[in-house]
């Protein structure tokens, strides 16, 4: 398998100077520069995608992604319908609902809150994004979305939305949370297999 790693805009080498956090700008309580962002995420990542293509064009090509990396590639795999296979991990179903869900106490869901917005109504201006708000292209039994049970940011039931949106797919849960992933290997092996499922790994390859 050949492995490409894409940087989403204000992450790693993509940080404005004078920044010193990845993601401290993306996404963020800034609705037009989140929405913005992730189109040209979009925009960038559908050129990367008929480059590959275009140099390999029998290949069999995919997205996999955690957390920011995973609500991104639950994202193509309703924009691109030349993915074969989507592995979302750790992925939110909505970036409004996660903002909401930890915002208590915030300026910015108390200004919501002030102008008679609630949970719904938020996730109705960041919809544009949401894999919520699409059909995925990828088939059926080419997706899977990981779990992790003890995840406090991206809790279960956010990715649980999204199992849901996507009639419940292959479906992995672990027992580790987001920054700490215990016994990650599981899900790790259980991706192996998946891939080895849908025939792009060989029976005869090791899975760790």
């Amino acid at each position: 398998l050949d492995v490409y790693f894409y940087q989403a805009p204000f992450h790693g080498l993509r940080i404005p100077n004078g920044r010193l956090i990845g993601g401290q700008l993306h996404p963020s309580a800034d609705l037009v520069r989140t929405n913005e962002a992730f189109i040209q995420t979009a925009t960038e990542l559908h050129a990367i995608i008929s480059l590959i293509l275009e140099r390999n064009p029998a290949t069999a090509l995919g997205m996999m992604g955690s957390s920011l990396g995973g609500y991104t590639s639950a994202l193509m795999a309703s924009l691109d319908e030349r993915l074969d296979f989507v592995i979302p991990v750790l992925p939110p179903a909505s970036m409004a609902h996660l903002l909401w869900d930890h915002g208590a106490g915030m300026a910015m869901q108390e200004r919501a809150i002030a102008l008679g917005i609630d949970r719904d109504r938020f996730h109705d201006f960041w919809a544009l994004h949401s894999p919520l708000s699409h059909t995925p292209k990828v088939p059926w039994e080419r997706r899977m979305i990981v779990t992790g049970l003890g995840d406090t940011l991206v809790t279960a039931e956010h990715t649980r939305d999204l199992w849901e949106h996507w009639q419940r797919p292959r479906h992995f849960r672990f027992p580790g949370g987001h920054a700490w992933q215990l016994r990650r290997r599981l899900y790790h092996r259980e991706i192996g297999r998946f891939l080895r499922d849908i025939g792009l790994l060989d029976e005869t390859d090791r899975i760790e």
